[in-house]
């Protein structure tokens, strides 16, 4: 599509976030934005692509905070499908899509006590 030409900003929100063995996981987290990272790579005048990923893709150890300077574990295990294709394609973007103007926000699963994941009830 020629349209395509004249876009300079990406959100990439899109995703499967569940917690389950949904199928469409990878083909759409993995998969799916691959495909929209090298296709906008290739736009002549890209100035950003944010991808929207997890926290937990950077498989923090338990009852500790994720600092912003946090590095991917390269054999972490992940818990879940979800954060594993989260961590997957920011690697694979930052492989493959050298050109792109690629920035990623990570925000937490869960919000809520640090230590606890919760909230005491009232």
């Amino acid at each position: 599509d020629p349209r395509l030409e004249q876009v300079t900003h990406v959100v990439n929100c899109a995703a499967v976030a569940s917690f389950g063995n949904n199928p469409l996981i990878w083909k759409v987290n993995v998969e799916g934005t691959l495909a929209l990272a090298r296709r906008m790579e290739r736009v002549s005048t890209p100035q950003r692509f944010l991808h929207v990923g997890t926290a937990m893709s950077c498989t923090p150890e338990q009852d500790s905070l994720v600092a912003e300077s946090a590095e991917f574990r390269e054999n972490a295990e992940h818990l879940v499908e979800y954060t594993y294709s989260k961590s997957t394609i920011e690697q694979l973007m930052r492989q493959h899509c050298p050109g792109l103007p690629l920035l990623i926000a990570r925000p937490s699963i869960v919000v809520g006590h640090t230590r606890h994941g919760c909230t005491p009830s009232s």
